[in-house]
């Protein structure tokens, strides 16, 4: 009986290794989790699905960072082989080489040259994925950071247009408070002189924590701003930029809320542009005179949302980005008059970053997505009615971008008729 418990064992302990060394090839043709990764109930993936779908995952693209104020170069953001995170490069020339500007081991956020003479720039990072966006100056020769803002607040930038200030908008993090709380929260104003970091102008204090968008007025005597609450529910105010004093302009006395983005400033001072669905279903492209709190509708006949605009730096041409039934389209309207141009050839796909260039009036440019490629740079020149490709993204040698299938818009009506 015992000679028998011994083989049974010997013969158990034979089969339980071959079943092991039969395992080990099959076990290394699927994806190990992450050792950080608690997976349970999920059917292994072969690495013949990781391979395959592989080249589908090394797309590194360009997106449009800004213009330099003087010369025709631009900032990108681009990840570069091996690379986690993307940075800042120099591109002076349609094609042309990527120059290094950044290499931070942390996100660099909104990110702005000098408005005037472009000799170094402003930006918004965070560090270890903490709530504190904080800004810096960034000597583009030394390649130095110096801190501008505190480093216990959530902040963000705007430029003066004549370039001597910011303005930097800071709500304290949670850490900071007593127990973790705040019975009140505020936003900061402060302006601040990005080469003198002390001292710093406090210009107001503004009850909540939803303030942003803020534009300073062509003669940086004003600043426009949105007081946010949810997609229907916002305010536009304007403060003085000199003693802080604020007055809300919109709604008007007497209206229903309202949803509000992305104020612009005429060249005049006299009115402002921005998005509303103020009495509409969809964000539309308005003018409001502030000499007689008059409004107008200038997209009416555009029955989609406008997601953003531009107004050129001369104050003639005014661009609105529309999601027209789930597409992209770029309108031009004439600032003055208010109507809309012949419609501008730019290609299909996801569109972005819309930034006139200062000095080449005529000119912006673009981030664009398309189905045949990924994120790329362009610019569009009104003189010339013609698009310039800066970038090129790169994909795996295996991928062949004119294959890459055109979406089909299908529409299924719904129970309701609509």
């Amino acid at each position: 009986m015992k000679i028998f418990t011994r083989r049974c064992g010997v013969q158990t302990a034979l089969v339980l290794v071959a079943g092991i060394l039969c395992l080990q090839p099959a076990m290394a043709q699927v994806l190990a989790p992450n050792a950080n990764l608690k997976a349970e109930n999920i059917p292994a993936v072969s690495m013949a699905l990781v391979n395959a779908v592989d080249p589908y995952t090394e797309f590194r693209t360009h997106s449009f960072a800004g213009w330099h104020p003087t010369k025709p170069h631009m900032l990108v953001r681009h990840r570069e082989k091996g690379a986690d995170l993307a940075q800042l490069y120099w591109l002076r020339e349609p094609g042309g080489a990527l120059e290094k500007i950044t290499d931070f081991s942390e996100p660099v956020g909104a990110a702005a040259l000098n408005p005037v003479h472009g000799n170094y720039l402003v930006y918004g990072s965070s560090k270890g994925g903490s709530e504190a966006a904080r800004i810096y100056r960034y000597d583009l020769e030394s390649k130095v950071s110096t801190l501008l803002s505190s480093p216990n607040e959530r902040s963000a930038f705007t430029w003066s247009n004549h370039g001597e200030k910011i303005l930097v908008a800071s709500v304290p993090i949670d850490s900071t408070a007593s127990q973790g709380t705040r019975t009140e929260v505020a936003t900061t104003i402060t302006l601040v002189d990005p080469l003198q970091v002390a001292p710093q102008r406090e210009l107001a204090s503004l009850p909540g924590g939803g303030w942003g968008g803020f534009r300073f007025s062509p003669d940086d005597k004003h600043i426009a701003s949105i007081l946010y609450r949810s997609p229907s529910d916002s305010e536009v105010w304007i403060l003085d930029s000199e003693n802080g004093k604020r007055e809300r302009v919109l709604p008007r006395p007497g209206e229903s809320s309202a949803g509000y983005g992305d104020v612009r400033w005429s060249k005049d001072q006299d009115s402002i542009f921005f998005t509303s669905n103020q009495g509409t279903e969809f964000f539309q492209l308005w003018r409001f005179d502030l000499r007689t709190a008059s409004l107008k509708n200038l997209s009416a006949h555009i029955p989609w949302d406008i997601q953003g605009i531009s107004l050129s730096h001369d104050g003639r041409y005014l661009l609105a980005e529309v999601n027209n039934n789930g597409s992209d389209e770029v309108r031009l309207f004439d600032a003055k008059s208010g109507l809309e141009l012949p419609r501008l050839a730019m290609g299909i796909g996801s569109l972005g970053g819309l930034m006139w260039h200062k000095a080449n009036k005529d000119v912006f440019a673009y981030t664009m997505n398309s189905p045949q490629s990924p994120s790329e740079v362009y610019t569009y020149d009104l003189g010339t009615a013609r698009t310039q490709r800066w970038t090129s993204a790169y994909f795996s040698p295996e991928l062949n971008p004119q294959n890459f299938v055109t979406p089909d818009l299908v529409q299924i009506k719904s129970f309701d008729g609509l």
